[in-house]
């Protein structure tokens, strides 16, 4: 488990996290133990025995750690929790949020559990909740299914700008945002965000206390810790999701006259291991 740029109660507190996952996985499979054999690469197979009946394959560690992810009490919990707000039919997803109904078409398992896995996080877990948003233009780097996106616009956003990557959450982000009546106020670019991207987009768009919110798989410490001064703090406020510990870009924001607050990492592991959480950043006007 990796602990590197994080503080010692962190790294503390996310060895006491990965007690509780155990805790929960043994609640859930009833044959638990042949996982340990798998990480120990004395098994390569395993059908795991779900104690709600069903069954999950899989081949290797990495592989387990794929799957187990996408059965997690997150993706558990939308299902029993939120089943008196969110229609889930055949081919869609319904629900209403702030007294606005939205419209999420999905195909096949995989995709349904990550759209519940983001409609849980964005709106009812209200993940960005306390974002200032309202009336700004903000920057949304890894902007997936436009999820987070169409949240803000919902709470206020002038205009979103969105910056993916991959392909397919690109095509769908715009469905989506057409489909709920909000492709207008948000310019989805299937592109990688960078340092250089963000210097453009401030300066075309002349950008003045803008929100920023990067979630890029590690790309935020390239932007953020390359960017200058007078740059970052066009924005007024932050969200950034950390994947590798967040102490230089804390020390980086700070020095850039924010006041910075981050969540308890989650140690994610396997051959991409991770540390990973939100950090929270506000500018610090003088009076």
């Amino acid at each position: 488990m990796t602990t590197k740029n994080i503080n010692a109660f962190d790294a503390k507190f996310a060895k006491a996290r990965r007690v509780g996952n155990i805790k929960f996985l043994v609640r859930k499979v009833y044959n638990w133990p042949d996982i340990f054999l798998l990480k120990a690469g004395i098994k390569k197979k395993v059908t795991l025995r779900m104690t709600d009946g069903g069954k999950i394959e899989v081949h290797g560690w990495e592989d387990f750690l794929g799957k187990w992810r996408t059965y997690s009490p997150r993706s558990e919990s939308i299902v029993k929790k939120y089943t008196d707000k969110v229609k889930i039919s055949a081919h869609d997803v319904d629900f209403d949020y702030k007294d606005r109904h939205l419209h999420f078409p999905y195909s096949g398992e995989d995709d349904l559990i990550n759209l519940l896995g983001l409609i849980d996080e964005i709106y009812f877990q209200e993940e960005y909740e306390g974002a200032d948003v309202n009336g700004r233009d903000v920057v949304d780097a890894g902007s997936s299914m436009c999820d987070a996106a169409m949240y803000f616009v919902i709470n206020g956003a002038k205009h979103v700008f969105g910056y993916e990557l991959n392909n397919n959450f690109a095509e769908l982000g715009k469905r989506y945002a057409k489909e709920n009546g909000l492709s207008d106020m948000i310019t989805v670019n299937n592109e990688a965000f960078t340092k250089e991207k963000l210097i453009k987009l401030a300066t075309d768009r002349n950008l003045q206390d803008a929100f920023l919110k990067i979630d890029i798989e590690g790309g935020e410490y390239d932007v953020i810790l390359g960017s200058s001064k007078d740059l970052l703090r066009r924005f007024s406020s932050m969200i950034i999701e950390y994947h590798h510990g967040y102490k230089n870009l804390e020390d980086k924001l700070k020095e850039c006259g924010f006041k910075v607050r981050h969540t308890a990492p989650d140690i994610h592991e396997g051959k991409d291991a991770m540390v990973v959480g939100l950090l929270y950043a506000k500018r610090v006007d003088k009076s």
